[in-house]
């Protein structure tokens, strides 16, 4: 009976652990609209917006992503290329966004992105991306990046 329990309890454990890992959702799929609405919450949750500055936010974070959709069906272009047209767009992108939501929540805005953006680039054990590691490393710790 005792063994019969602690099968039981190990299988429970077990499937609950499943269960409560979170799923990956590919992003790549994702419409334009719903990238822009994710945006906006991201920005929603760190500066407070009026309701007709969501909706100017709205609208121009849905143009915006639907422009990078554009860029990115262009894949034909060097990868140099499209650095440097990315980077173009997301300056009038900023402005842009500066211009609806004022210097001061802008520059908040800013700071959380850089440091989502700095910890986005980092691995499990806090370094940074691509140093001395191997898919098939012995520590088994897996190099940053698309997997």
């Amino acid at each position: 009976m005792k063994k019969i329990s602690l099968l039981a309890f190990a299988l429970i454990l077990a499937v609950g652990t499943l269960v409560a890992q979170p799923g990956r959702s590919n992003r790549a799929n994702y419409s334009p609209e719903t990238r822009a609405m994710m945006r906006l919450d991201a920005l929603a949750s760190t500066v407070e917006l009026s309701k007709s500055e969501r909706t100017q936010v709205l609208e121009l974070f849905t143009s915006q992503e639907k422009e990078r959709a554009t860029k990115r069906a262009q894949m034909d272009l060097q990868r140099e290329q499209r650095r440097a047209e990315m980077d173009e767009l997301r300056v009038k992108n900023d402005a842009s966004l500066k211009k609806i939501i004022g210097d001061e929540r802008f520059a908040k805005y800013e700071v959380v992105r850089t440091e989502r953006q700095s910890t986005r680039r980092t691995n499990v054990d806090g370094k940074p991306c691509g140093m001395n590691q191997r898919a098939g490393s012995a520590d088994g710790v897996r190099p940053c990046g698309r997997r």
